[in-house]
């Protein structure tokens, strides 16, 4: 009796009446440039997602901001009373004060925002205040909105009270 062969069906010889299969595995350097073209593509996505992670941050607080404004605007008109918004630029805060007494804060320093405020063109004061037909007190209050050099500018109709950009 002599050794017995196995067929195999990709038609290679076996060796020493024993099949010998060929465990295909990725060579070091395929490692490598895979790895390479990985890390250059990361390299070119990072700042332009970075981009627009704070541009969306930079809209995010702009949206509030313009909330804010018709927050104060539509409780002045409900309750028929002066309702104050203070902005607090070393804190980077807004406060709404309605006229119970009850306050509103937003942080745009924290999550989800991160950017910066700056009241501008409101009279020389850091705060509006709405009379109970909702108008401002201003006749032309702005609110800049800036985050990495971009610069947002909320305006405030004094005509209707409401804030755009």
């Amino acid at each position: 009796m002599g050794k017995q062969m196995y067929e195999r069906s990709d038609n290679s010889k076996p060796c020493c009446g024993v099949a010998r299969y060929r465990h295909r595995a990725f060579s070091l350097i395929e490692l490598v440039l895979v790895m390479a073209i990985i890390g250059v593509v990361s390299a070119i996505a990072m700042p332009r997602y970075q981009s627009a992670t704070n541009r969306n941050r930079l809209n995010a607080a702009v949206s509030r901001a313009i909330s804010d404004f018709e927050l104060a605007h539509e409780l002045a008109l409900v309750t028929g009373k002066d309702v104050t918004i203070k902005f607090n630029i070393n804190n980077e805060t807004a406060t709404i004060t309605a006229a119970d007494g009850q306050e509103y804060v937003t942080d745009y320093d924290q999550s989800p925002y991160h950017a910066d405020i700056k009241s501008h063109d409101m009279n020389g004061t850091k705060q509006v205040v709405f009379n109970g037909y909702g108008l401002p007190n201003h006749s032309a209050a702005q609110l800049w909105v800036t985050m990495d050099g971009v610069k947002v500018i909320v305006y405030l109709d004094p005509n209707t009270g409401l804030a755009s950009r």
